[in-house]
């Protein structure tokens, strides 16, 4: 017969029922962001930490398969964060980051099976139709803005900012970056301020 265990009140630990209560709830704002930062570092290891320090390996070998392997991954990697962004508002559902947790191990498995080699399958081809369209979208983009960019300097700063920037035209490689410079800065004053209308 094993030894009776002594009660609570004779250790002198009787806790009250009311006071219990307040404790557990005075402890649920400290407990829930611990909870909270606890998932976050742990994804932080396993989504970026942990494949951040295979990759710098992967570099420092001379075979490219594994580097390319750890590209698909990042790859991958970027679109789930676009992706769980609007999902994370599922965090309700029971299991949904232990869902998020396989995915990713799945995506950081090695060989043909590996979730990263599969999604980039399917994401490469609708890539190799659009690159081109995404690559003139974004070349205009940064035309305009750098256009603006510079308008908007050059009412601010008089002659002092064309002259810089006619010097940096003159860099080997950076005139390919730019917009043509002199001409923005040539424009009257009222060409410049239509911009912005």
């Amino acid at each position: 017969e094993s030894p009776a265990r002594p009660s609570v009140a004779a250790v002198g630990l009787e806790v009250r029922p009311e006071l219990q209560n307040r404790e557990l709830d005075s402890l649920l704002p400290i407990l829930v962001p611990m909870m909270a930062s606890f998932h976050q570092v742990l994804k932080t290891l396993v989504v970026f930490l942990i494949p951040a320090y295979f990759t710098l390996a992967a570099v420092t070998t001379t075979t490219q398969e594994d580097d390319q392997s750890w590209l698909r991954y990042w790859v991958v990697i970027s679109i789930f964060s676009l992706v769980e962004l609007p999902l994370d508002n599922l965090n309700f559902l029971p299991c949904y980051n232990c869902v998020k947790l396989i995915f990713v191990l799945w995506c950081l498995l090695p060989g043909l099976f590996s979730g990263s080699n599969i999604i980039f399958q399917m994401i490469h081809p609708i890539f190799e139709k659009l690159h081109k369209q995404i690559n003139l979208y974004i070349q205009d983009l940064h035309l305009n803005l750098g256009y603006k960019i510079f308008s908007y300097l050059s009412l601010l700063g008089g002659e002092t900012i064309p002259s810089i920037f006619d010097a940096l035209e003159k860099i080997s490689g950076i005139k390919n970056y730019l917009p043509n410079l002199s001409s923005l800065f040539g424009q009257t004053q009222e060409a410049r301020t239509d911009i912005f209308g």
